[in-house]
């Protein structure tokens, strides 16, 4: 493990309230909000077992590190930030909502986003994380941007997509993609 990774390990540690109840679960979302607002792939991979698993609905899939690796540079250079309100926890579940910030997101024209979230930890590390609730605003916003991207077609839509027309979010995409939110932002006034 490497020094980077270890400290951020040990932060969200020393955070949590190990005589607490609950107290593996919480440490272990500590560690990976704590991840998150590092910005460090390497050490947020840390705060899963291998073979976590992402539940939403009855779906259950690996967690895909590839998409994480480049949201954690999409985060990077839109200057994400994370925090989380612990709604509920036991030894091996946490139930968490989620809060973010970043430019990408006031490029939409939002000022936060929230989600909720619930994670199944073993052994102090994330097994299982389930998406339960959305933010109801940024889905409609996101949509729209997205028929508008493929619709009007502005010179840098192609830079930001895959090769099946899914906006792709890494750091090579981020700053093509809060320009091109805040252009369709000013369309829409």
């Amino acid at each position: 493990m490497n020094l980077r990774v270890s400290l951020v390990f040990l932060l969200a540690t020393v955070t949590a309230t190990p005589d607490s109840a609950g107290a593996q679960a919480s440490a272990a979302v500590r560690c990976f909000y704590a991840a998150l607002n590092a910005h460090d792939y390497p050490a947020m991979r840390a705060c899963y077992s291998p073979d976590a698993v992402t539940v939403r609905g009855s779906a259950r899939h690996p967690v895909d590190f590839d998409a994480s690796r480049g949201y954690r540079e999409f985060e990077a250079v839109t200057r994400a930030r994370f925090w989380f309100d612990l709604e509920s926890e036991s030894d091996s579940v946490a139930e968490t909502v989620l809060h973010e910030e970043s430019d990408f997101l006031r490029a939409l024209g939002l000022t936060s986003v929230t989600a909720d979230w619930r994670y199944v930890v073993r052994r102090g590390l994330i097994v299982e994380e389930h998406h339960t609730r959305a933010d109801s605003a940024y889905g409609p916003r996101f949509r729209e941007f997205v028929a508008w991207g493929r619709r009007d077609q502005p010179p840098e839509w192609v830079s930001v997509i895959d090769g099946a027309g899914n906006v792709v979010f890494n750091g090579a995409t981020a700053s093509a993609l809060v320009s091109l939110a805040q252009r369709w932002s000013s369309s829409r006034r």
